[in-house]
């Protein structure tokens, strides 16, 4: 059973034990998912902790194969505290996925204001776009969500006069 496996199916006993062992936590089978983007898209903060515990040095910005890194799956679903976990362990907030939609773009996109702030104090880029020209502002317009907006709007303004 590999550890992507177990972490799918928060069978946290048997991952301790694959961890135990000398598991890769940046290994992936056939391709597929890696742990810490496993434990980040399903929302298992304390997996996700024991793999950041776990090796000294992870690569924590691993993409899949449309270039999701566990820090955009985490944006994507929402989950601001999986978020803050990789971004204290340093996830890069401006690498992209497929399109070139970010971080901040999923975030702004589903009207996550709070990860949007998280993501803004990590550094994230306001003026990246995606391949369609789309910046994270026109995501928050395109998805109706005013106050991710307006929070925007009021961070543009102040680093063009900074």
């Amino acid at each position: 059973m590999s550890l992507a496996v177990c972490l799918a199916t928060a069978l946290q006993i048997f991952s301790r034990s694959l961890l135990s062992a000398g598991a890769w936590i940046d290994h992936t089978s056939s391709g597929g998912p890696t742990p810490l983007m496993v434990a980040a898209e399903r929302g298992f903060l304390p997996m996700l902790e024991l793999l950041l515990k776990s090796h000294p040095t992870p690569n924590i910005d691993q993409q899949a194969r449309d270039g999701a890194t566990p820090l955009f799956l985490a944006c994507g679903r929402g989950d601001l505290l999986v978020a803050n976990a990789l971004l204290k362990a340093k996830s890069d907030p401006n690498l992209v996925a497929k399109g070139g939609v970010s971080c901040l773009q999923a975030a702004a996109g589903h009207g996550h204001i709070q990860l949007v702030k998280a993501l803004l104090k990590a550094g994230a880029k306001l003026r990246h776009a995606d391949q369609s020209g789309v910046t994270a502002l026109g995501a928050a317009v395109e998805g109706g969500f005013t106050a991710v907006e307006a929070l925007l709007r009021a961070s543009l303004a102040e680093s063009s006069s900074s």
